[in-house]
């Protein structure tokens, strides 16, 4: 009997011992080389793969043929964990894979199973969706969608793919994510909204390095539809030649958008915001980006507009950015809906409308009286109008920003504190366009008798004079300067006493100029302390 037993161990030991080692054969990795230009294996392979399989797809062309009942919906439903690599063993051949017209497909690739992410690299991918199966409402070439569902996508290129729903080349639901990098999506279309992606049902997408163009579509968002309480990060990304009805680079409805360091440039809408769109509540920031030349046909904003040109419920965010140069083709709109962003939509830390910090805001943003009130900071901040006199009020609490004190407690240069003398410099306009003029007023408070001032163009550790020392008794001097061909001046201005040959230093302020434009630029603003 105790001979049984030690048998009936030894096997129970074994047979434990044989399903590790069958488990962690499984876990490595396998690798599958489809037959070059071959589609039929390629879909066999892809779909058979298990994480964390690598499937290598050799360069060339790959042609999908009829849907005749085999596959489910979509020809490629990679599982959770698996790799596609594409252009395997054919250095400078790529690896296009194409669903043409009518061939029965619902997406070229279909993510759903939940778990590690899909990646998919190197892969160009074009596909026309024209009798898509029932259930499927977007995304030609990627369907993703599903809770914990995961895909990363790299190097690939997304191109001249059509549906006749939404999401032209990419369609992310139901809380999916997707990581786009190094990625083009160009020349596609999806009708009913979001023609290069459509993002939906809190679904989060994401583009690093990435391009979009020549993506079209009849309803909003021609580069990105961001809806349904989903969510869009982009960074380092070019949105150009976009075309939409209304947000030719992104449409954000009752959604999330951050953008960064990304170019938003020559989109078009046909009547409201050819840059950014926004339903509200949505939100939006706009973060060391330039969105220039974006162009609206017919009425509405051309850089970023909402639905009724309201942002009161929505939380819009600029900061380090340019936003110029934006408009409509429509006679008067420009004055009505304002060029770059609406007139009138400052002061958006008060709640709702547009915040805005150490950027550059052209056009029409603020137009004939309108006021900003409440977030203007004169060191960060710059607005400018094409007309109108701008009026901004600017809280106490930075007009009384001393700089810090030294090492031994004395008030810092020039800061003056309390009565004593206390040198500041203003500018009549932040910006000003190439060949117009620009107007420094220095003031030395809390002095009385005659002083020499001198304003100094600052670049790193160089202080360069510009014109000539004006003596002065009166406690106050204009300096007029021609603006240098440099985009970006720092400046500051010194004053030495004449009873005892102090010196005071302003802080810096900064200059911005532009290429001459059309309008004037009239500013008008109370002085702080610079």
């Amino acid at each position: 009997m105790f001979k049984h037993l030690i048998t009936y161990i030894t096997n129970r030991t074994l047979l434990l011992i044989a399903t590790l080692l069958l488990l962690q054969f499984r876990m490595e990795a396998a690798d599958v080389v489809v037959n070059a230009g071959n589609a039929a294996d390629l879909i066999a392979k892809v779909n058979a793969a298990r994480s964390p399989d690598v499937v290598y797809v050799p360069g060339g062309t790959y042609t999908l043929g009829n849907n005749t009942g085999n596959y489910a919906a979509s020809a490629l439903r990679p599982q959770n964990g698996v790799t596609i690599v594409g252009g395997y063993g054919t250095p400078g051949t790529p690896t296009v894979i194409i669903i043409p017209a009518n061939r029965g497909y619902g997406h070229l690739f279909e993510v759903s199973d939940p778990g590690n992410p899909v990646t998919i690299q190197n892969i160009t991918m074009q596909a026309t969706i024209t009798d898509w199966p029932q259930g499927i409402t977007g995304g030609a070439a990627i369907g993703i969608s599903g809770n914990n569902v995961n895909l990363v996508v790299d190097n690939c290129v997304i191109q001249n793919s059509s549906i006749g729903g939404q999401g032209g080349g990419i369609y992310a639901m139901n809380g999916a994510s997707a990581k786009f990098t190094n990625t083009q999506i160009t020349g596609n279309t999806g009708p009913n909204g979001g023609g290069g992606c459509y993002a939906t049902s809190n679904a989060k997408v994401e583009f690093e390095g990435c391009s979009f163009s020549g993506n079209t579509t009849s309803g909003p968002g021609g580069g990105i539809y961001v809806g349904g309480g989903a969510s869009a990060k982009v960074t380092n990304t070019q949105f150009s030649s976009n075309t939409s009805q209304r947000g030719g680079a992104c449409y954000v409805d009752q959604a999330t958008a951050e953008f960064g360091y990304s170019t938003i440039l020559e989109n078009t809408a046909i009547n409201g915001g050819a840059g950014f769109y926004l339903r509200c509540p949505s939100t939006l920031t706009i973060t060391s980006c330039t969105m220039v030349g974006n162009t609206n046909n017919e009425w509405g904003t051309g850089g970023i507009g909402a639905e009724n040109n309201d942002f009161t419920n929505c939380t819009v965010q600029i900061s380090n950015s340019v936003v110029s140069g934006n408009g409509s083709n429509q006679p008067g709109s420009d004055d009505t809906f304002g060029g770059d962003i609406p007139p009138g939509t400052g002061g958006g830390s008060d709640g709702g409308g547009i915040d805005i910090g150490g950027s550059i805001v052209g056009g029409d943003y603020v137009d004939g009286d309108s006021v900003i009130t409440g977030v203007f900071d004169p060191d960060t901040d710059i607005v400018i109008g094409d007309s109108g006199t701008v009026e901004i009020t600017i809280p106490d609490t930075i007009a009384d920003i001393l700089p810090p004190p030294d090492e031994d407690g004395n008030p810092g240069i020039g800061a003056g504190g309390g009565n004593q003398p206390r040198l500041r410099i203003a500018v009549t306009d932040t910006i000003i366009c190439a060949g117009d003029s620009a107007y420094f007023t220095l003031t030395l408070r809390n002095y009385e008798g005659s002083a020499a001032y001198s304003l100094y163009q600052v670049e790193g550790a160089q202080e360069t004079q510009i014109g000539t020392t004006i003596n002065s008794s009166s406690g106050s001097v204009n300096f007029t300067i021609m603006p240098r061909a440099t985009a970006i001046g720092l400046y500051k201005a010194k004053a030495v006493t004449g009873s005892d040959n102090q010196t005071y230093t302003s802080r810096e302020r900064q200059l911005i100029i532009l290429p001459a434009t059309s309008g004037n630029i009239e500013h008008s603003k109370n002085t702080t302390d610079q």
